[in-house]
């Protein structure tokens, strides 16, 4: 049987928690929330917490199930539609990730480079590790993570100083309307992509017990890692400055500068970016065949890596179509508002988790 460990498991969370911030996260927090984003990210980060708590009761009370199975087993036709509404988000998240990272890789790197081969060698890289099941994906996480942190502290090390204090004043410049509706914006970014973990069985994970240490460990070194771009990009630009980039983070990289001759550097650095968006990808793809394995009762890797590979290649290639052609920039723009029914799906599923151990407790 395929299983991962803990570690993997906070990488998983590490990857998904920061995902949606790139180019895409950052730059509404930013732009709504201006110098009072470093406190409502904090806020809400704190309101994120209280799902995080949910997703975690739900991996750790499913046991040798993932919740797909739980719910179908549980919840007969109530849990089919849970399930089918976790499958929505999770499509939603690959949908406008995959438009994010082409998108980037082609207007920053290879402009003259078409949509569809970048896509086509994304989506070549996702099939391969997504079929090579969890263990897999979690040892490539592993080594992916290490190479991820070794650039970014590489960064910061030389952002830090250029920092200017200057440019966190006034500390809070928004109304207290604003600065609620970006607290709230906040954990739709760092939480949404993390429904994904409750496709993963507890006994998938060798060393369970520490199951709820790592989830939360990582969330909050992600948190950690977002708050530090915010902090550093708002210190070096000002946010005047910062909400003009369309890739704020891509900016900011291109201030690295190591003893006046390591420089232009920018594009080395920026692959943390294309490894996050790969890493989580590969999560939430793997979670979607898990919901079609389950549904469908497929047993034959064949046919089960048919269809992943077949998802990995049509839904973002789906997504290019959409928003080049078509301009659907709303389900891009208005991702909070759009992704927030999650959270009522996630808390109905906790509640009904809740009172199906208490039944059984009294049962026995």
């Amino acid at each position: 049987m395929s299983k991962i460990s803990s570690k993997e498991l906070f990488v998983f969370t590490f990857f998904l928690g920061v995902i949606l911030f790139p180019g895409f996260g950052n730059t509404l927090v930013l732009e709504t929330g201006r110098h009072a984003a470093l406190f409502s990210s904090f806020v809400g980060f704190l309101i994120g917490f209280i799902s995080l708590l949910m997703i975690v009761y739900i991996i750790d009370k499913a046991n040798d199930k993932n919740i797909f199975e739980y719910n179908k087993e549980k919840f007969k036709w109530f849990g089919q539609i849970l399930n089918i509404l976790y499958v929505i988000a999770i499509i939603y998240i690959i949908f406008v990730e995959s438009w994010s990272i082409v998108t980037f890789t082609v207007s920053q790197f290879l402009s003259r480079t078409s949509y569809y081969l970048i896509l086509a060698l994304l989506s070549t890289s996702l099939s391969l590790v997504v079929c090579k099941k969890l263990e897999v994906i979690g040892r490539c996480h592993i080594i992916l993570f290490l190479l991820f942190m070794l650039i970014i502290l590489f960064a910061w090390i030389f952002l830090i100083p250029i920092v200017e204090f200057d440019n966190y004043l006034p500390i809070f410049d928004v109304s207290y309307e604003i600065f609620i509706k970006t607290s709230l914006m906040f954990p739709t970014f760092i939480i949404v992509p993390l429904i994904s973990l409750i496709s993963i069985r507890k006994s998938d994970i060798t060393d369970s017990k520490k199951l709820k240490r790592r989830i939360i460990c990582g969330y909050i070194f992600g948190y950690l890692f977002v708050f530090v771009f915010l902090l550093l990009i708002i210190g070096v630009f000002g946010i005047d400055m910062s909400i003009i980039f369309t890739y704020p983070e891509y900016a900011l990289l291109k201030k690295v500068q190591a003893f006046d001759f390591i420089q232009r550097i920018e594009n080395v650095l920026a692959s943390t970016i294309i490894i996050a968006s790969f890493t989580s990808l590969a999560v939430l793809l793997y979670s979607l065949t898990n919901y079609i394995k389950t549904t469908f009762k497929i047993k034959k890797d064949l046919i089960l890596n048919i269809i992943t590979v077949f998802l990995c290649f049509a839904i973002p290639l789906i997504s290019i179509t959409l928003f080049k052609n078509y301009l659907i920039i709303n389900l891009f723009t208005k991702f909070p508002i759009y992704s927030s029914f999650i959270y009522i799906v996630l808390f109905i599923n906790f509640i009904l988790i809740v009172l199906c151990k208490k039944k059984s407790a009294t049962k026995s």
